[in-house]
């Protein structure tokens, strides 16, 4: 993927992980995160199983983070986090080297209220999930 300055890459599938924004009021502070969002990911595939095993409707996904956390990212559906999928655009100078540069979100307030309401539907659904006789 070219989303990324530096490509890294998942230990379990070998695929590009992707630049990821979290928000400022999260666990995650803020901070970037690099998934993996191969959907053909062994470490993908099996999270669905164990965490059925353990009565949790979820998944998880890979990441690494820059300050040198990694591990795995509990999801609710296969779309989780993909709507933070940092966008960037490529332009030149004049020796030709390309320099990449942040999208900037157009309104972070509302985008940040659209996150919110998308995390409070996540849990609304697992509530009830998990509320069934």
């Amino acid at each position: 993927m070219i989303n990324n300055a530096i490509s890294y890459q998942c230990p379990h599938c070998k695929h590009s992980l992707e630049k990821t924004t979290t928000d400022p009021l999260s666990d995650w502070l803020g901070e970037d995160l690099y998934i993996c969002f191969n959907s053909s990911c062994t470490f993908y595939r099996n999270s669905w199983h164990v965490m059925r095993l353990q009565g949790v409707q979820a998944g998880y996904r890979y990441y690494w983070s820059e300050s040198g956390g990694e591990g795995s990212l509990l999801i609710l559906t296969d779309n989780s986090y993909r709507d933070k999928i940092v966008t960037s655009w490529f332009s030149f100078d004049e020796e030709t080297e390309p320099i990449i540069e942040e999208k900037a979100p157009e309104d972070p307030v509302i985008e940040y209220l659209t996150r919110i309401e998308r995390k409070l539907d996540q849990l609304i659904m697992l509530y009830k999930e998990r509320s069934k006789p």
